[in-house]
């Protein structure tokens, strides 16, 4: 019977008041600023999910899931090795040998600093979404002539499009040429496909040709870098990282997930995350802080009785739990509404995108959520648990009261 005595009082206290007051004004304040601080907290983390999980898409989309490079004194030999296993792997969906290597390429009109990767012309269109990310052109290599495949942005540096031919010059090449000795190690590709990846990086800087034609000019012979995988499930990446280094060890072989290509990327997304969970949490911090200062003075004010109360028979920890209750009670209504106010706002936003934003400069023409359970979750659970932090000293003070002082002069 203590707990049901101790929440009727407590609801007695938190809604039956005469009138508006200070103490009234102040607990409103409380389930405002609760309010407020959940329903931010759930809306921009989701912000910050959406756009992680955006360039999450662009990147598995387009990239390899796994890449293997060699460090050995002997890499034609490991490689070897690495591709026998790959063959007979139940893991990779499909896998391409590769080069890659900064060169110069020189168009009609203009030049540029670019970096040239060579893939297995089969094989290679698995690996990459070059297919897929074609807006001009077709997936078809050329071995004679000697087949290109470049980004949008730039194929826009050079003014080029698909028909046109661009003269590759090796590093080796450039340092003759501006030595003025030997002769320039060159070859001229043909444009046959233009791709937008919605990737900064291989839009802007990237030119794909086929293997033996990178090899040529980036000067690797008969040898490949290394080898590029790509999986039905991008998220095994990890895990077979894992048993790759297990059984081929890690001196001599570098394991590269997609993840850890673009790990910068992350770090500076989750450092945001983190700060803007900080920030965003002092509102909650505020409104739990006024929860205490509205319940310091409730006790105050119900001094004489909570006086009467105990004179009465009642137990202390029964005074405790009243306090507690309307404290608990105030953070839960307004964790509730602040919860159902950022899930409103975030239907609203995946069903009818009501928050547009330019596609130019986005690659999106809204703004882009997604809600993550454990997020959403921990922000209530947070929100309640600072609550009943903030119950906890007026509580005790007013189980502390000495019934003789609190009634003496009444």
């Amino acid at each position: 019977m203590k707990q049901p005595i101790a929440l009727l009082f407590a609801l007695r206290y938190l809604f039956s008041k005469r009138q508006i007051n200070f103490i009234s004004i102040i607990s409103y304040l409380s389930v405002g600023g609760i309010t407020l601080g959940v329903a931010a907290l759930i809306i921009v983390l989701a912000i910050f999910n959406g756009f992680a999980g955006l360039v999450r898409s662009y990147l598995v989309s387009f990239e390899p899931h796994l890449r293997i490079e060699s460090t050995s004194e002997d890499p034609a030999s490991s490689l070897a090795i690495i591709d026998t296993f790959l063959q007979n792997s139940e893991y990779a969906d499909s896998y391409s040998g590769f080069v890659e290597g900064k060169t110069a390429v020189i168009s009609r009109e203009y030049n540029r600093i670019t970096r040239l990767k060579g893939i297995a012309p089969g094989d290679g269109g698995d690996v990459y979404g070059i297919k897929q990310a074609l807006i001009q052109g077709d997936y078809k290599f050329e071995e004679e002539t000697g087949s290109a495949f470049i980004g949008i942005n730039l194929s826009e540096k050079l003014a080029v499009s698909v028909g046109d031919t661009l003269t590759v010059l090796s590093p080796a090449g450039i340092e003759n040429l501006v030595a003025g000795a030997g002769s320039i190690q060159n070859i001229k590709l043909v444009i046959k496909g233009v791709y937008q990846s919605k990737n900064s990086e291989y839009d802007g800087d990237y030119v794909f040709t086929g293997l033996n034609h990178a090899k040529y000019v980036l000067g690797y012979g008969d040898d490949v870098q290394g080898y590029e995988i790509r999986f039905k499930d991008y998220t095994i990446a990890s895990e077979v990282k894992k048993i790759l280094e297990e059984r081929f060890g890690e001196k001599e072989y570098i394991f590269s997930t997609w993840y850890d290509l673009h790990s910068d990327i992350y770090n500076v997304m989750m450092l945001e995350r983190l700060v803007a969970w900080l920030l965003l949490s002092l509102i909650i911090l505020v409104a739990a802080f006024n929860i205490l200062a509205s319940l310091t003075m409730s006790v105050i004010e119900k001094k004489r009785d909570i006086g009467v109360l105990t004179s009465m028979g009642m137990e202390r920890s029964t005074i405790l739990k009243i306090f507690m209750i309307q404290g608990f009670l105030t953070g839960v209504a307004g964790t509730l509404a602040g919860g159902l106010l950022g899930l409103g706002i975030y239907y609203l936003q995946i069903n009818y995108h009501i928050i547009a934003l330019d596609p130019l400069r986005f690659k999106v023409g809204w703004l882009p959520m997604e809600l993550n359970a454990i997020d959403y979750i921990l922000i209530l659970a947070a929100s309640i648990g600072l609550s009943l932090l903030a119950s906890i000293y007026p509580a005790k003070k007013a189980a502390s009261i000495d019934p003789i002082d609190a009634i003496r002069w009444e």
